[in-house]
């Protein structure tokens, strides 16, 4: 993992706490990028283009024969005002992404919402990285009509 944005407190800290505090805030104020973010213009671009506050960003990759476990991440759900979005950037067709007990099939290139307050889990069975630009974000309108033609929020 590598942490982009994040806690404000957190800036100057190490990568370890930078990527695994536990603390929580719904203030964006409180959010703003690390060091890291300003050597990655593609990145800092992509996400200063969503019309949406961004509370935290990190780059995650994920090993061939790994795994995330399955766990939930309380209140980032769309009725709590936030937001988990998945970018994927790279990825293996044999990597297993379930979310709330339904498989999601992520393909490079695709934003995807998930319901990170339900379990969630992972299963890499493939033969390459899987990379996914993972962000929190405000829920807003804009949003809102962007996830609407889905029936499910667990979906593209």
């Amino acid at each position: 993992m590598l942490p982009l944005r994040g806690l404000a407190k957190y800036k100057i800290s190490s990568p370890i706490l930078q990527a695994f505090n536990f603390e929580e805030s719904a203030n964006s104020e409180e959010y703003d990028n690390f060091p890291i973010l300003g050597s990655l213009p593609g990145i800092y671009q992509f996400l200063t283009s969503f019309p949406c506050s961004i509370l935290s960003a990190r780059l995650m990759k994920l090993n061939p024969g790994s795994m995330i476990l399955p766990h939930t991440d309380n209140g980032l759900v769309l009725t709590n005002g936030q937001a988990r979005l998945h970018y994927c950037l790279k990825t293996d067709p044999d990597v297993e992404f379930v979310v709330g007990g339904k498989r999601l099939k992520m393909s490079e290139g695709e934003l995807w919402y998930i319901n990170a307050a339900a379990e969630h889990a992972v299963y890499h069975r493939g033969h390459m990285p899987r990379i996914h630009l993972v962000f929190d974000c405000i829920v807003n309108d804009w949003l809102m009509a962007q996830l609407q033609p889905t029936t499910e929020y667990e979906n593209r």
